[in-house]
Order: structure tokens, then sequence, then C-alpha cells
């Protein structure tokens, strides 16, 4: 939620994307956030748990009424805990500016599980092998069409239901085929 400049009292809603470059130069967001059981079916407690940040062009993060972090341009990372407790609650409080004359942009703001890091580095792994493969193919001088039914039958044997519904272990075996 964002004050609402106009009426220096009310929250209004907003999201990834939200640019002001009218009004006032600083704006303020709030959350809460409450720590879950669960994400993608893996438990969180006793893991780390992270913030990012990435705004146009300066912010402060502010976690429970202590500020964690100041930035310009960019991102903004902080550690809400280190030893998750499901049920716990954050107040989070992001004072985002622009310059005078630009325009703001709330680029991202992302929670990042220590739990769900080696599925990270699996998936930024195939992003990197495919971007591998896509180089090769073009340097090899061959036609891409006539790889382009084998590579679809390589990303059909992808389980992405079983990422999104957090069967982990059946996603990776997916990942094999």
């Amino acid at each position: 939620e964002m004050l609402d400049p106009n009426t220096k009292k009310k929250m209004k809603k907003v999201g990834i994307g939200y640019f002001w470059g009218s009004g006032p130069t600083k704006i303020w967001l709030r959350a809460k956030y409450k720590v879950p059981e669960q994400v993608l079916n893996q438990p969180v407690a006793g893991g780390r748990i992270s913030l990012g940040v990435n705004l146009e062009d300066r912010g402060e993060v502010y976690v429970n009424g202590e500020l964690k972090q100041s930035f310009r341009r960019s991102s903004g990372f902080v550690t809400l805990t280190e030893n998750a407790k499901p049920g716990e609650e954050f107040f989070i409080v992001i004072s985002a500016e622009r310059k005078d004359n630009d325009t703001g942009l709330l680029r991202d703001i992302s929670l990042k599980y220590s739990v769900l890091e080696q599925l990270e580095r699996r998936i930024s792994g195939i992003n990197e092998s495919i971007g591998a493969l896509d180089t090769l193919l073009a340097m090899s001088g061959e036609d891409p069409e006539k790889w382009r039914s084998v590579l679809n039958t390589a990303a059909d044997s992808i389980d992405l239901d079983a990422l999104q519904t957090g069967r982990i272990d059946e996603f990776y075996a997916s990942l094999k085929k």
C-alpha cells in the first residue's frame, strides 16, 4: 500500500510497475508480512527470509520500525530473519524517492527463502543451458527449425505443474528426462 499524497491519511494499493512522475517526489509504501508454514510445500521454519526491493531512484527499507538499508539507483536487499518462525509478523515500510525532474518506478519487490535456493540454482542452470544451446545452434549454421521438435519435446517433459504445486522431487525428476 502507498500513502495517498492527496489525503495524507489513506493508503491505496499499488504494485510492481507502479510509477509516479508528478506530485510528491517521495512516496511511502507499507506492508505486513506473516511468515508462512511452507512455500511450495517446503517448510520455512528455521530458514532465512530476505526482502529484495528494486526501484528508481533511491529508497530506504524499514523493518519493524528499524532502518535496515538505504540504497540509491536500483536495488536494496535486507534479511528479515535468519531463523524463520511460522506466524511471525514483520511490518515493512519503504521510502521511495525520485529525482525532482524524473519519474519514480517500483520495479520489483520480492521475498527470497533459503529453503528454495537449491531450486533457484537448478532453474538458473537450466536457463544458462538453454542460452548456451541457442548460441551453439546459431553458430553451427544449422537450420534452427530442424531442432525445433527436439527442443519442444524436451520442454514439454518439464513438469511445471509439479513445481507450481510444490512437488519439487517430481519437478527435479522431470528435468532428467
